[in-house]
């Protein structure tokens, strides 16, 4: 079973809703101001998608999903890093992926596709149709750094 991307979800549904609350001030990163309860909303976002395979018909044996709850930690502990200078970003993202076990069984394995960063965030914003603000480009760049680090620091777990 393939999870769509949460930033990909119709705005007439509660999953919509919320992405477009967050994506209020038209910022790529889904920043509203607000780090800790954008990251809860997100969180609550991820779990929602377990419980809606919890009752599917048949219960799937592989899940594919863009963008999981590993993102979530990476991307939020480098927004919550940028109003907590002191904090480090690895650990923040080890805690909201603990913070999440609670909720939802951590992913099996998780799956690292790098490329090149500058070609990467010359594709997003081609994508998206606008030129990335330099505090999106720091928060990609931090995501990419996390990932590697965290990739390097578990290589047989999951970030």
């Amino acid at each position: 079973m393939l999870l769509d991307e949460l930033t990909d979800q119709p705005g007439n549904t509660l999953t919509g809703d919320v992405i477009s609350a967050l994506s209020g001030e038209d910022d790529v990163c889904l920043r509203t101001g607000h780090p800790v309860a954008e990251t809860l909303a997100l969180l609550a976002l991820k779990i929602r998608e377990v419980e809606r395979l919890a009752v599917h018909p048949i219960t799937p044996t592989v899940v594919i999903e863009d963008r999981g709850v590993d993102t979530v930690a990476v991307y939020q502990a480098a927004i919550l890093c940028e109003h907590v200078p002191e904090a480090e970003p690895a650990h923040v993202a080890r805690h909201v992926l603990s913070t999440m076990s609670r909720w939802r069984p951590q992913p099996d394995a998780t799956v690292l596709l790098t490329g090149d960063r500058a070609v990467c965030m010359r594709r997003f914003a081609d994508r998206i149709g606008r030129t990335l603000a330099p505090r999106d480009l720091r928060v990609i760049e931090q995501a990419d750094i996390l990932y590697a680090g965290l990739a390097t620091a578990e290589p047989t777990a999951t970030p």
